[in-house]
Order: C-alpha cells, then structure tokens, then sequence
C-alpha cells in the first residue's frame, strides 16, 4: 500500500474525509457561483452599448436663457466644417429629428389598461448604429425596430408606474411587446398613419429614440413640412475619445458632451491646468504681484498677538497686587515662590 495512504488512513477517519470532501464542494459551489454573479451583473456598471462603440461623443449646445427667448441650439454648416477639420475627428453624423408628430400607445399581456403617450424620434446613418439584427426600414414593413434610453425605462418603473398604480416592466418583457405608432403630419393636418414597432436595444449613453435613418427620410418626406432643418446634435467617431483637446474644444465653444456615463469624456485636468488655476486664484485673492496686502494678517500673527497682551494684562495685575498688599513705612513684603512664578508668568 502507498505510504501516503496508509498515513491518511491511520490519522483521518472515514467522517473526517466525508466532511472535507462536503466541504470543498460547498466552497467550490461558492466560488463559482460568485463568478457568474459578478459576469453577469459587470454589464451593469461598464459595460457599454452592443450597438454604439466607445469612440463616439455625442455633442450638443447648451441651453440657455436665449434659447428660451428664441435662439437656436442648431450648428450652423461653418460650425460643422470647423468641428470635421479637427485633427481627432475621424468622422461626424448629425442627428436626423423628426418633422411629424408620433404617439405610441403599449398594453402588456394580460392587462387591461394600457399605456399613451407622446414620442419623438431621430436617426443615425447605419454605420453608426451596429444592431444584432435587422436595423433598415422599407416602406410597407410591417416592424420599425427602436432603440430606445435607458433612462427613460428606469424613470418610468420607480417614477410614473409606482405613482400611477401601473405594472413595473423589464427590458427583456418591454422588447417583446409591439408598439402602436400613431404618425401624423405637421404640414397638413389630419393626415397620418399607424405603423408597428419593437425596441431592440437600449442605450445608456444616448439619451434619444433612434429609428432607422431609412424609416425617418420617408416619414419626413411623407408627414413632413419639408423645410430645412440644421442640426441640434452631432455624434463624432473619435481617434482618441480620452484626448483633452476634444474637451478643450467643446468648453471653448460652450458646448457640452452628451450621454456623458463612459470614458468617452475625460474626466481629469493635466498638472499644467491645475498650476494655471493654481496662479489665478492666487493672483485673485493676493493681487498682481502675488503678494499679501499690507492690511492682511498672518493667521499666526493672531494668536501670538493675543499671548503679548494676556501676559501684557498679567503683568500689570500682578503689580496692582503688590502695590495694594504692601506694608507701610516702605517695609517690603515676602512672597512665596509660587506668588513669584505667578508674577513671573
């Protein structure tokens, strides 16, 4: 017999084994299960979009008071040809809006309320979109596939469906419920029609509802008004998407990065930066010439200030005291060392 055996035999009993062997299946079972968990749930947190790659920004202007008094948040073609001639830019899209009026109405299996409301669509060109799937539209399909923010899912689940008494829905069940789109025209009212569409994706860093850009060049075409429309927002293919000039770019131009939740915006500032905002919050409290004024006050000029005149005050205390608790006729009094050290202090 193997003396290894023999040793094992001869210090572990037969329960002893059985519970070492139990016991690392359990561990074994904890691993591994632990190991699925975190595959499954890291989408959550990094993951990013199947269908939109990290290299895209996506920008658009900030609004303002003048956008609300009239102005425009749209590029103009010069902002646009400037923005393309970039050295990091290796492609841009606009962004295709709709010029027709769609509502969608949803009722899940089972339930006898339904869900209307208002929607609005954009487009991409399909090379920026990349869908498992069919992403194309041709007149007289019977499906539009969307894809839709996740945003606007998560708002409705813990928002409206919790305060409306309406069911809670997961991504998985809302995508294999058709929706009723109701499209009606802009240019001439009471014409319109119904059409049938899917969500086939959710994003987490586009906050819109893509259609293909096939469906929405009919719609526009056909429900439109058929005026021009500039662009409001412009997604750019990046050579690199964590380079600072991208956002020096867009700060400069009071533009902002749209769908901001991946390393498609850098989040840091170089040491030069910080040292420039170093210097002019240092020339802003101390002057041009970067030193303090005559009438500041060190703040450990303070306290050594207030210690002079508390021993300034005791001294004076001390000889007030001796004056009043002389003797006559010039006589001296004695005091104890602790009256002097007190004096001394």
């Amino acid at each position: 017999m193997n003396p290894v055996s023999k040793l094992l035999r001869h210090n572990l009993s037969l329960t002893q084994t059985v519970g070492f062997v139990l016991a690392n299946l359990v561990g074994l079972t904890i691993v591994v299960a632990g190991l699925m968990i975190y595959l499954d749930a890291k989408p959550i947190w990094n993951g990013d979009d199947s269908f939109m790659k990290t290299d895209y920004v996506v920008v658009n202007k900030r609004v303002s008071m003048q956008n609300t008094l009239g102005a425009s948040t749209a590029f103009t073609p010069a902002e646009v040809a400037d923005l393309k001639a970039r050295p990091w830019v290796r492609s841009l899209a606009p962004f295709t809006t709709a010029d027709f009026r769609v509502s969608a109405s949803i009722t899940a299996p089972g339930q006898d309320r339904g869900l209307n409301t208002f929607l609005f669509f954009e487009s991409l060109p399909r090379e920026y979109v990349d869908v498992e799937g069919s992403w194309t539209y041709k007149p007289g399909d019977a499906t539009v596939p969307v894809i839709m923010s996740r945003d606007y899912l998560a708002l409705y689940n813990f928002g409206f469906a919790t305060s409306a008494g309406l069911p809670q829905v997961s991504e998985k069940m809302i995508s294999s419920v058709p929706l009723q789109l109701n499209i009606t025209s802009n240019g001439t009212p009471g014409i319109g029609t119904r059409v049938q569409a899917r969500i086939v994706g959710f994003s987490s860093r586009l906050n819109t509802i893509l259609v293909p850009q096939e469906f929405m060049d009919w719609a526009n075409a056909t429900y439109g008004t058929g005026a021009p429309r500039e662009p409001s927002r412009i997604i750019i293919d990046t050579n690199s998407p964590g380079d600072v000039a991208i956002t020096d770019y867009i700060d400069e131009h009071g533009w902002e990065i749209g769908g901001d939740k991946s390393a498609a915006r850098a989040s840091f500032r170089p040491a030069a930066r910080r040292q420039a905002s170093r210097e002019k919050q240092k020339q802003a409290v101390c002057g041009g010439d970067g030193r303090l004024p005559r009438s500041s006050t060190s703040p450990q000029a303070a306290p050594i200030r207030s210690a002079s005149s508390i021993l300034s005050a005791s001294r004076h205390t001390a000889a007030a005291s001796t004056a009043a608790s002389g003797t006559p006729n010039g006589s001296s009094t004695r005091t104890s060392p602790a009256s002097r050290h007190t004096a001394a202090a």
